[in-house]
């Protein structure tokens, strides 16, 4: 991208001053344009972003002949021109897709000379649509980076004896939920410490812990979601991803009010989302490209999987007003210990970005060993950064090893920079948290603070984050694998809070944060788990300090508005429910004044999904001797038999036509009835339905 000079600016200038008719080229008269020009492996359905950096004083007719678009396969493009909230950049949506693999010309009419103020001419600019986009559906970095293990290797621990499982748990909590071990506190900042668990874990629990450990928050997430990255933003929203590839914003009620996902065809990354003052919020994709390496390096595969980095920018109206794509600034040879003769190059990693205090942005590139400065006007590089890094432009002071495929990139408020060093290719392996003072005149950085794990140093090689708290204290996030998941240290690195996740050092955290936070649910969340023989209820208006008690509704149709009963407990045991039947639940709350909240959600038990067991009561002659691991991974579409349950009568197996993770089988109830099932917690005969659902 070309940056507009002080020459550029002068030579415009006289340009439209004069009137002189001359060739010119679009992007010295623009402050940024995307695609750039000349851009390749441009997605078919890019827009084209142009803003000028001054206000727009236009009419709305005059965005109708501002260029023309043309395809060298596809033709001429009709598009929807709009104005972002900022009233300087303009979007241009095609309304069709682009043909891959050609080239496409946008031409700028006179029209354009009323839209930015000057006179220019008649010019056109070109970029490239990619040929072939490799498979973008099945995001195994994700899976990788954030939950560390495949779904056949996600298998949850169960006694496969005739004997009752007895879970230790408190009653008004999940059962499969367990308490965070408290290693540590002694003077920890103000807050709440906000988390997703992982691992290998039936659920994952979005969480909101106080300094005991104990949840003032939760939502429970099956397997087949799978969330990350739960936090709070500065303008007191939280956020988190969730794997249909949207990132969701909840208020101080816990309501979700706003989904985000990116523009331009590429599919939302779960590595970072920032919410900016003004409105606009910021995410990542990755990008995989088909590449011949055979052009780049000796041996390169020619049709080599390389994944690069896109980084959006959406307005209020979430309009794509800003997109950085590492293809136009990286090479692919950037990256670090990589093997660029395999049929796979994750050339990049993004994995965080923060909004600098000058209004740019930072970017940590973990397969780059960099830190990377991008001009958010210009999408210039402003500069790079890392010990190791092929490309860094700074002498490091005080730090001799450098960080090593680095997470967490975040300015702070002294204005120095923090950041978790993962240490993949320290010698001996070991990981940090790290602060340092940037003279970015100079190019100068020195370390000024780093924090190893005492009394003996950790390594994680993945995941993990550091967050400066307003006291002084840093909070550190170790990752997996991890014997501790969190410590908060002063600044001598004085431990004042350490915390330990249940299943560490398997179960980790993608990042961990502490927050001031005073949220009181709008309605009471409820969860249902199967007893034998009736149901245990489990409801909670979070936060909110006076309810008196809950009305437990229940009834044979959906919304049931018939009160079965009451209590002042956060949980009710139902018995002696009817075999064959349908019930639906849910709860208010009722608080000391005798005000009743809204509805929860609703939860079902559906006594007719049954499954028939011909033998004993472990399940070993119901589907030979997979037991509870069939029944798990079929919850979670992992690999195992035909979707499918035994039909008694005709001895054959009944193929389920719905999802995979069993909503279609035991709705509501998932894995935590199929386990139950196999300890002969349940009563009656089981069976399949020979009709829908099944087929």
């Amino acid at each position: 991208m070309i940056r507009l000079s002080v020459l550029t600016a002068i030579t415009c200038l006289l340009i439209f001053s004069f009137s002189i008719i001359q060739a010119g080229n679009p992007e010295d008269c623009f402050q940024y344009m995307s695609p750039i020009p000349g851009a390749k492996l441009v997605t078919k359905e890019t827009t084209i972003i142009l803003r000028q950096g001054e206000k727009l004083t236009i009419n709305q007719n005059d965005l109708k002949s501002l260029a023309i678009i043309e395809g060298l396969q596809s033709g001429i493009h009709e598009y929807e021109a709009v104005i972002s909230d900022d009233n300087k950049t303009i979007i241009l949506k095609p309304l069709t897709p682009f043909t891959p693999g050609e080239t496409v010309t946008v031409s700028f009419t006179k029209t354009i000379a009323k839209i930015i103020g000057k006179q220019t001419i008649e010019t056109n600019y070109r970029f490239a649509i990619s040929p072939k986009l490799s498979d973008q559906s099945n995001d195994y970095l994700d899976d990788e980076e954030f939950f560390g293990y495949s779904d056949t290797q996600n298998i949850m621990p169960v006694d496969n004896g005739d004997e009752d499982v007895v879970l230790d748990y408190h009653p008004s909590l999940p059962s499969d939920f367990v308490l965070p071990t408290v290693n540590e506190i002694n003077n920890p900042a103000d807050g709440f410490v906000f988390l997703v668990t992982g691992g290998d874990q039936a659920r994952q629990y979005m969480l909101i812990l106080d300094n005991t450990g104990y949840p003032i928050f939760y939502r429970d997430v099956y397997l087949s979601v799978r969330v990350t990255d739960f936090k709070m933003h500065p303008n007191g929203l939280l956020s988190y991803y969730q794997t249909n590839r949207f990132f969701y914003v909840m208020d101080s009620t816990y309501t979700v009010i706003d989904s985000y996902q990116c523009g331009n065809g590429y599919q939302t990354n779960a590595h970072d989302f920032q919410m900016l003052n003004n409105g606009h919020v910021l995410m990542m994709a990755y990008d995989r490209q088909i590449i011949d390496m055979s052009v780049i390096v000796p041996g390169g595969n020619p049709n080599c999987n390389v994944t690069g980095l896109i980084i959006q920018e959406l307005d209020s109206l979430k309009n794509v007003v800003f997109q950085w794509r590492s293809w136009d600034h990286f090479e692919i040879t950037d990256a670090t210990h990589t093997n660029f003769t395999a049929s796979s190059i994750d050339a990049v990693h993004g994995n965080a970005f923060e909004l600098d205090y000058d209004g740019n942005l930072l970017l940590s590139s973990r397969h780059l060993d960099e830190i990377t400065k991008i001009d958010r006007q210009t999408g210039d590089i402003i500069w790079r950064l890392g010990a190791n890094a092929i490309n860094n432009e700074f002498t490091i002071v005080g730090d001799s090893i450098g960080f090593s495929r680095q997470h967490d990139i975040r300015r702070i408020p002294n204005g120095n920079i923090t950041l978790f060093d993962n240490g993949n290719y320290h010698t001996p392996q070991f990981s940090r948290a790290v602060e340092y003072e940037l003279d970015e005149d100079n190019r100068i950085c020195t370390l000024v603070w780093e924090y190893r794990h005492e009394p003996t140093d950790l390594y994680t090689f993945q995941l993990c984050n550091v967050q400066r708290l307003p006291n002084g204290n840093t909070m550190i996030s170790w990752g997996r694998p991890s014997p501790i998941s969190l410590t908060e240290v002063n600044p001598d690195g004085i431990k004042e809070f350490e915390l330990t996740l249940d299943g560490a050092p398997t179960t980790g955290s993608y990042r961990i944060f502490r927050f001031p936070w005073n949220g009181v649910a709008y309605e009471p969340y409820l969860l249902l788990e199967e007893l034998h023989p009736g149901a245990h209820l489990i409801f909670n208006k979070f936060g909110d300090t006076t309810i008196a008690q809950y009305y437990i509704y229940a009834g044979g149709i959906p919304f049931p508005s018939t009160i079965m009963d009451s209590t002042s407990n956060n949980y009710f045991d139902i018995i002696d429910l009817s075999h064959y039947s349908t019930y639906y639940f849910r709860v208010t709350a009722v608080d000391n004044r005798g005000i009743e909240s809204p509805f929860s959600n609703i939860v079902t038990i559906d006594g007719s999904f049954k499954l028939y067991e011909p033998g004993d009561i472990n399940g070993d002659t119901f589907i030979d001797d997979s037991d509870v691991v069939f029944g798990i991974n079929y919850f979670k579409g992992g690999p195992h038999p035909p979707d499918s349950c035994y039909n008694v009568s005709t001895s054959n197996w009944l193929y389920c036509a719905a999802d995979v993770n069993g909503d279609c089988m035991f709705i509501g109830s998932d894995i935590t009835y199929y386990v139950a099932y196999f300890h002969g917690q349940n009563e009656g005969p089981k069976y399949c339905p020979q009709t829908s659902p099944f087929e």
